[in-house]
């Protein structure tokens, strides 16, 4: 299994126990160098960073202030890469003047989102629908969420005139972030097709870009569809150890 609910006191949160997520995450902060917050009883750090990453144990850089009770259990705070508040609890094995060295988590907590958490979409993102009996296809899909896309054009021209914003047979490919697929050689993209939508912002910059909010008008069984979507792009990202986009 890769998540289930649990309820702490600051709110609900989703549970990774898969060893491979949790070690590309991890990799990712130290990668990344992206602040830590340690805290256990009475007690909460400054920002630190994870320095280390092996099969048992990870390497934090000891905050200043690491108190007295250094052996207890210590809850490590930070924003993956998705930026979701998360964290993990890990036990303190070894110490040095720069160094706490810890077990390897077997657990990460996740804070449950916002309805419309949004994700930004890989490079080669695509999405066509129609409009007035007409195919639309455009290369640029900036984010994706349960309530809609974000689309860019280089374009100066106006797609929409007047009130007639509605589109149908809408269509979003998504490159997969993983290159390879072990039986086949090739993963393939990601489709999801919806019947309905409608454009409900068009801007066009200083730049000549225009910039489409389109929102999905969902059935109850295509919102199901779209909210499971885009979980599957978000752990997507965590499985691969990348940020958004």
């Amino acid at each position: 299994k890769l998540m289930q609910n649990v309820v702490f006191e600051e709110g609900e949160y989703e549970t990774i126990d898969s060893p491979e997520t949790i070690s590309n995450i991890l990799s990712h902060l130290r990668d990344k160098r992206i602040y830590l917050y340690l805290s256990q009883k009475e007690y909460e750090s400054g920002a630190t960073v994870l320095v280390g990453v092996s099969s048992n144990f990870i390497d934090i850089d000891k905050p200043l202030d690491w108190p007295e009770q250094k052996r207890l259990p210590v809850r490590v705070h930070f924003k993956d890469g998705t930026n979701i508040r998360s964290h993990f609890t890990a036990n303190v094995k070894a110490i040095n003047e720069n160094m706490l060295t810890m077990t390897m988590p077997s657990e990460i907590f996740r804070q449950q989102r916002r309805a419309n958490f949004r994700i930004d979409m890989p490079h080669g993102s695509i999405i066509s629908f129609n409009r007035k009996d007409e195919n639309y296809e455009f290369a640029v899909v900036e984010d994706l969420g349960a309530g809609g896309v974000r689309v860019r054009i280089e374009s100066v021209d106006r797609l929409v005139e007047g009130d007639d914003d509605t589109i149908t047979d809408i269509v979003v490919t998504i490159p997969p972030r993983t290159s390879t697929n072990s039986n086949t050689g090739q993963t393939p993209p990601h489709v999801l097709s919806l019947s309905h939508g409608k454009i409900v912002r068009e801007i066009i910059d200083e730049n000549k870009t225009n910039t489409l909010g389109i929102q999905f008008l969902l059935s109850s069984i295509e919102e199901k569809l779209v909210i499971g979507f885009v979980r599957r792009m978000e752990f997507e990202i965590l499985r691969s150890g990348s940020r958004i986009g």
